[in-house]
């Protein structure tokens, strides 16, 4: 399920700014996608985010052609 920024904070215990910080970063790698929805960001796992916070040993390139998955 997508969350937004103000949801991701609260889950994690850490401010907002250190979650938009964190969520830059995430996507600057690949294991995020956010998209703009009125005031609000929304943040999603990619399928290699999938990968790595899952320990998913069988990914594979062809693996970020799937449907994107959404954070827990």
């Amino acid at each position: 399920m997508p969350l937004d920024t103000t949801q991701l904070a609260a889950r994690a215990g850490i401010s907002l700014s250190s979650t938009s910080e964190h969520g830059a970063i995430l996507r600057d790698c690949g294991l995020v996608t956010s998209y703009r929805d009125g005031r609000h960001m929304i943040h999603s796992l990619t399928p290699l985010g999938r990968h790595v916070l899952t320990g998913n040993h069988r990914w594979s390139p062809a693996a970020s052609r799937a449907p994107e998955t959404h954070l827990p």
